[in-house]
């Protein structure tokens, strides 16, 4: 149940990101691309599923997120467990490596999310199609 719930709340907060960017999406399609557009927004979404989903997701953050929630199912601590979607991130009670890269990559898809806000349509549709594939994979 402990590993559940890790693995939940991290699933949890993908799927949030997910239903919060496909509309902008929708909406920069049914607004209508050019061809020059339909270009960069499929060779945006094939990069994405390449960099975020297979070698981000597939190869690293899926693996680390499982075998902590894994671990955290093996040797529960009620604080650990309470905050069990973090801890399979490894905000905390990981090496200082792992801490450091993922306040790196909070702070980065926080960056990012800021200035992907400032773009207008079709453009942070484009972004977000490539963003949901690489999710999605």
């Amino acid at each position: 149940m402990i590993f559940l719930w890790a693995i939940l709340g991290v699933f949890a907060l993908l799927i949030q990101a997910l239903v919060r960017l496909i509309p902008y999406t929708v909406q920069a399609i049914r607004d209508g691309l050019t061809p020059t557009q339909w270009l960069i927004l499929i060779a945006w979404t094939g990069a994405n599923l390449y960099m975020e989903g297979y070698r981000g997701f597939q190869k690293r953050f899926v693996p680390r997120v499982l075998a902590r929630a894994h671990h955290l199912e093996k040797q529960p601590q009620p604080h650990h467990v309470i905050l069990g979607p973090f801890f399979a991130m490894a905000y905390f009670h990981s090496s200082r490596r792992a801490k450091i890269a993922a306040a790196i990559v909070t702070v980065l898809v926080l960056l990012a999310i800021i200035a992907v806000r400032q773009l207008a349509q079709p453009w942070r549709g484009i972004v977000d199609a490539g963003v949901i594939a690489g999710l999605t994979w």
